[in-house]
């Protein structure tokens, strides 16, 4: 997104680099607001020049995967076919996580969010934080989460064998009685 293959809308530069500057740009996304990169950087780019191949620009990841970097895998194979299968069903989960928690990306935060218009802006939190703050602040779970966990504690305290104490005083008092009867 925002690259020479899926150049994002011009009027969205400021936008963006007004909440993203240059060092952590280069730091997680190795990406950069400079037009002549350094080597391993993708420079960022917004609307296209007349010789760009690309003749369109991007609202949103979704809408240039399903247009450009789709067609620029090879295709054709099984595994191709099940992968463009499971993003499918995968792009829906993700669409419903940035929609319903304002969220971007799983396991780490994402440049753009996937599904959701540059207009939007950027993702401030990626979605696993975003799921787990939102159950935590649930009162009604947590409290049945504390209740099951405070039930589970007591049963295994009563699990302990009762009375481990007396059969030790009896096998004592057994011992002692030999004793006596020996002597």
């Amino acid at each position: 997104m925002c690259s020479v293959d899926c150049p994002c809308q011009a009027d969205h530069h400021d936008i963006i680099q007004d909440d993203i500057k240059e060092d952590s740009l280069n730091k997680v996304f190795h990406r950069t607001w400079k037009d002549k990169p350094a080597p391993g950087m993708i420079p960022m780019k917004f609307g296209f020049e007349d010789d760009d191949k690309v003749k369109k620009e991007f609202a949103s990841f979704e809408e240039c995967y399903n247009e450009i970097l789709s067609q620029k895998v090879g295709g054709g194979s099984d595994m191709y076919n099940a992968a463009v299968a499971n993003y499918k069903k995968t792009v829906n989960k993700i669409r419903y996580y940035e929609e319903e928690f304002e969220c971007g990306g799983i396991c780490d935060m994402p440049l753009f969010y996937t599904t959701k218009q540059l207009a939007d802006g950027l993702p401030e939190e990626d979605c696993i934080d975003a799921i787990i703050e939102n159950e935590t602040d649930n009162g009604i779970i947590a409290g049945i989460n504390l209740g099951t966990g405070i039930i589970f504690v007591l049963l295994g305290l009563a699990s302990i064998p009762c009375g481990g104490k007396k059969k030790a005083k009896r096998e004592k008092h057994t011992e002692l009685a030999e004793e006596s009867t020996q002597r």
